[in-house]
């Protein structure tokens, strides 16, 4: 006949030849079982007798070993299926010698009593017998492939292994609560791992076990359980056993074991996410577990609390981000953990608590995003650093992203906008900022505030709460606060949020011309201008040149799009401010120029006419005027006193751009007099002017080359020898 190899043995051939001696065996291990109960009984009752601090050396630790061995479950599968089954109608007597009332168990139950009262004193001696915690286990795991174990014997396994469960549970109380100093925090959580593990063979083998039952009735309901797989129920079981383990470890005094719970808490809590996230928490008895364990015991209120420590705030992301996930995170215990920015002076703990928030946020909704920017509002400006800032920026990410889902999620682009309260702490900060702008940390604070409100402009919010944002901004501006620039900074925010799309019509066009329609915005600025520069005569350059480029900016996106918005005595007065003898100095005076370059930039003056600017000096098109330019470039600029003018880019362009606009719409033969036969190039004046007067020879020298380029630009046909250049 043929035989199949185990590798070693043929199988038929060795359960022929072994069978003879399976009943020898089975006796000799009974024998063994029992001498060893007789032993191990004896050395727990001369434990028992001696004083806490006596040392011994145990003999029982070899037949404990000897068991454990006999026990593992690779060598009695091996031996099951060398045998050829037969070992099924033998072994099962061998496990009911551990069950007999001078059993092994009683004994091992006996001797782990006393090993584990006498740990605080001799803790190496629970070191010794670490295999303690996995004896139960394994002969409980015996008893789930040996089915064929008298009911009499498996109801006295269960019992003594339930026995065991609790003298095991109050061991780790014990030293939890008494001696965590002397304990080894590897052993610790391996005892924990035995609990919960054995727990949960309990439970598989006798879900109507009392003790496991009343112990998990306060948490995990019997009927959601029932109705549970038993492999499920029994991991359940597992981690409910533990998991109030890993708080008590979390609590104690030692930081390193507190670490470790903490740990093993998020691990957990991860572990069962994973398994669980697409069901609802409802029909799921250990989310349910878990999230009541959390709330009821005010895990959440401990971390960030006075006896906690910045390293458990920092790794604790992921308990709070289970409450969230299941929606059970309450606006009280939001305002929790957020407490410690707002409280405590330790940079550490403010730190560790904004990292927790930031991988909070991975799992937040909108709402909760808002919610956590409302809170950011409240803390005072002075606790504002590069660390909170930092903050800030994911804040604002998140948010945006948040407001950037899969198209069909999305909807109506324009009716799903995000709500004010992201905005709201953005401005508050550059209003702030601005008011304390002397230092170098609140201009960062101030521009990176900038930044990240332009960015945010573009998904909201609604209208009517964009509205209100502007009324607050021109109402600061009308009192002349001293946040006027942070707001000033807010509404171009909002203004260039699409800066490709300034045309009649366009979301920014709309903006201003509410501003200017309800509150002559333009003209208002001016006057705050003229205040401003008065007011700002002997501070810092620097500081001053920022804040007025604020204003000019928004000025010119204004007028650009509403150039008849100020009144001529309007434009004369923020000529005289801007660069005219009321200007504040040579820099301040360029960037007047750079404000004026950009007005009359070949893109404005094609949206006001409407016409084909690239054609250069001579334009075609309509002949109105413009509102602005024309007074620049007819009364203003020919009337600037340039004796201290100094050469800037910007001067030089405003000379070109005020012969493109001069002679706009003109012909060739506009130009010469036929009467005295002399070319005359519209603004030509204003250039000879500034030639003459200016101090600066580099001035001077450009604005030559100008008029040189705008004569030899005259069309050839119309000039001879005997005309004269005037």
């Amino acid at each position: 006949m043929r035989t199949y190899s185990n590798g070693k043995y043929p199988v038929t051939n060795f359960a022929t030849n072994f069978q003879p001696w399976l009943t020898p065996c089975s006796l000799e291990a009974n024998q063994f079982v029992r001498l060893a109960a007789l032993v191990i009984r004896h050395e727990a009752l001369k434990l028992d007798a001696l004083p806490p601090d006596t040392e011994i050396l145990l003999f029982s630790e070899a037949y404990l070993d000897t068991i454990t061995s006999m026990l593992r479950q690779a060598n009695l599968y091996q031996t099951i299926a060398q045998a050829g089954f037969q070992i099924l109608d033998t072994f099962p007597h061998v496990l009911s010698t551990f069950a007999g009332p001078e059993g092994f168990l009683g004994a091992f139950i006996s001797l782990a009593d006393v090993v584990y009262r006498r740990a605080s004193s001799q803790p190496k001696l629970s070191s010794q017998l670490g295999h303690l915690h996995g004896l139960p286990l394994l002969i409980l795991r015996d008893l789930q492939i040996l089915p064929t174990t008298s009911s009499e014997a498996r109801g006295k396994i269960l019992f003594h292994a339930t026995e065991f469960w609790t003298i095991l549970e109050a061991a780790i109380s014990n030293v939890l609560d008494s001696h965590i100093q002397v304990v080894d925090i590897k052993e610790l959580v391996n005892r924990l791992d035995m609990f919960g593990q054995l727990g949960a063979v309990l439970y598989a083998l006798q879900p109507t076990n009392l003790t496991i039952s009343l112990k998990l009735r306060p948490y995990l309901s019997s009927n959601s359980l029932g109705i549970l797989k038993v492999k499920d129920a029994s991991q359940i079981v597992d981690w409910a056993n533990k998991f109030p383990f890993y708080f008590k470890m979390l609590c104690t005094s030692r930081m390193d074991v507190r670490l470790k719970g903490l740990t093993c808490m998020t691990d957990t809590l991860l572990a069962v996410w994973g398994e669980y996230r697409s069901h609802p928490i409802e029909g799921e008895p250990i989310l349910g577990f878990l999230v009541d364990f959390l709330i009821e015991n005010k895990v959440l209120e401990y971390i960030v609390g006075p006896e906690s420590h910045s390293e458990l705030i920092n790794r604790s992301g992921n308990v709070p981000a289970f409450l969230i996930v299941n929606r059970k995170i309450t606006e009280h215990l939001m305002d929790c953990l957020w407490q410690p920015v707002l409280d405590n002076k330790d940079p550490r703990i403010v730190k560790a608590t904004l990292k927790m928030h930031q991988e909070m946020m991975t799992t937040m909704t909108t709402d909760h995003l808002y919610s956590l920017s409302r809170r950011v509002s409240r803390v005072p400006f002075t606790s504002f650093d590069s660390v909170l800032m930092h903050f800030v920026g994911h804040l604002v990410d998140r948010t945006s992203k948040a407001y950037s889902p899969e198209p069909r999620q999305r909807g109506d682009m324009e009716s799903a906008r995000l709500g004010p309260a992201p905005y709201e702490m953005l401005i508050r900060l550059m209003r702030l900022s601005s008011e304390h702008d002397d230092t170098t940390q609140s201009l960062e604070i101030f521009e990176k505030s900038n930044e990240q409100l332009t960015a945010l402009a573009e998904f909201g919010p609604e209208d009517s709460a964009r509205r209100r944002i502007l009324e607050h901004c021109v109402e600061d501006i009308r009192v002349m606060n001293a946040s006027v620039t942070g707001s000033y900074s807010v509404i171009l925010a909002f203004l260039r949020r699409r800066p490709r799309n300034h045309r009649s019509g366009s979301p920014t066009a709309l903006d201003i011309e509410y501003l200017v329609g309800k509150f002559d915005f333009a003209a208002l600025v001016v006057r705050e201008l003229v205040e401003f520069i008065d007011s700002h005569r002997t501070d810092k350059a620097i500081s001053r040149l920022r804040k007025l480029k604020i204003r000019l900016e928004l000025l010119s996106v204004i007028l650009r799009l509403l150039p008849g918005s100020l009144s001529k005595g309007s434009h004369a007065q923020l000529w005289s401010y801007v660069v005219g003898e009321k200007s504040l100095g040579s820099s301040e005076r360029n960037v007047g120029f750079d404000f004026y370059h950009g007005l009359g930039s070949s893109d404005t003056l094609s949206v006001y006419f409407d016409l084909d600017t690239s054609a250069g000096l001579y334009l075609t098109g309509g002949q109105e005027t413009h509102p602005i330019l024309d007074g620049i470039y007819r009364e203003f600029f020919p009337a600037l006193d340039c004796t201290d003018i100094s050469f800037s880019p910007s001067m030089i362009d405003l000379c070109s751009r005020s012969l493109e606009y001069l002679n706009r719409g003109t012909q060739p033969q506009d130009h010469l007099n036929a009467h005295d036969n002399i070319l005359h190039i519209f603004g030509c004046d204003q250039l000879w002017r500034i030639i003459l007067s200016t101090r600066d020879e580099k001035l001077a020298s450009a604005t030559i080359d100008i008029l040189v380029q705008a004569y030899l630009d005259c069309p050839r046909g119309h000039r001879s020898d005997t005309c004269q250049y005037h």
